[in-house]
């Protein structure tokens, strides 16, 4: 895998790379292409590939009517929502979680919703730093979650 994964970054270097196993050997390997500035994740299953889980942005409510067309809208979820969203992404990663701020709120805009407004994300960012989940060193970053 290590082999065919350089192989398409000599291709690809901008790409974004992800690993499908459950394997967590592959740790150390992401690890490296994080370091080493090249965008990659490492997921149990496709189904758990944050590419393919559901936006959370793009509930509809059939029914309500706010100008969007086919009589429905999308309901954009609250701070607080997107904070639960971040915080159970973030549960998950285990070893794998951000440790640079920018890497951060990078990971919380590409699971909270690509279309969000940077204001929202810094929002969710503050809203995670201050709850006490985000502890912040200069442009480190550490957690402190609850007990699931």
């Amino acid at each position: 895998i290590a082999y065919y994964l350089g192989k398409l970054i000599s291709v690809d270097p901008s790409g974004f790379f992800h690993i499908i196993s459950k394997d967590p050997g592959f740790d150390p390997l992401i690890q490296h292409l994080k370091g080493q500035k090249i965008f990659s994740a490492r997921s149990p299953s496709i189904d758990e590939m944050p590419c393919f889980r559901a936006a959370p942005l793009e509930r509809v409510e059939p029914g309500a009517d706010n100008g969007a067309k086919n009589g429905s809208s999308a309901v954009v979820p609250t701070v607080d929502e997107l904070i639960r969203i971040a915080v159970d992404d973030l549960v998950k990663r285990k070893a794998s979680k951000p440790r640079k701020t920018t890497t951060l709120r990078t990971t919380i805009h590409a699971r909270c919703g690509k279309n969000l407004p940077a204001e929202t994300i810094d929002a969710v960012y503050a809203g995670l730093v201050k709850k006490g989940f985000v502890k912040v060193n200069g442009s480190n970053v550490s957690y402190a979650f609850p007990a699931m």
